[in-house]
Parts: C-alpha cells; structure tokens; sequence
C-alpha cells in the first residue's frame, strides 16, 4: 500500500481514484492495516515491524503461488 497521508483517516473515506479499491480491500482484510504503522523513516519497532512485513509477504505469495 502507498503510504501518503493519513492512512487510517484515509481508509475510512471514499475515493475515486487507486485509493478506493486499497480502502475496500483494508475493510475485507483488516490484517493488512497493521503490516505498517510509519512511513519511510527510522522508527523505534522498525526491525519488528520488517519482520512482520516480510511474514505477511511470504504468507501472501506462499497462498497465491501454489
């Protein structure tokens, strides 16, 4: 997901642009609105917050890949 603006304000309004179908798909999987907390910067649980990125990438690939 972009990470531009207030993502969790973001996901509660509609759009009609890329934004709504991120928004509709965080309402059926609300599991990917944790993934990320921050943007592009140093943050205190940045290597956790990898860690649980790189899982949920591998969980993604390993269902959809078989």
């Amino acid at each position: 997901m972009p990470t531009f603006g207030n993502h969790p304000l973001r996901l509660t309004l509609p759009s009609t642009a890329s934004g709504e179908s991120v928004r509709r798909y965080a309402h059926e999987h609300p599991e990917v609105v944790d993934v990320l907390d921050t943007g592009r910067f140093e943050h205190p649980g940045e290597s956790e917050e990898r860690d649980r990125l790189r899982a949920a990438t591998h969980t993604f690939f390993a269902r959809h890949l078989d």
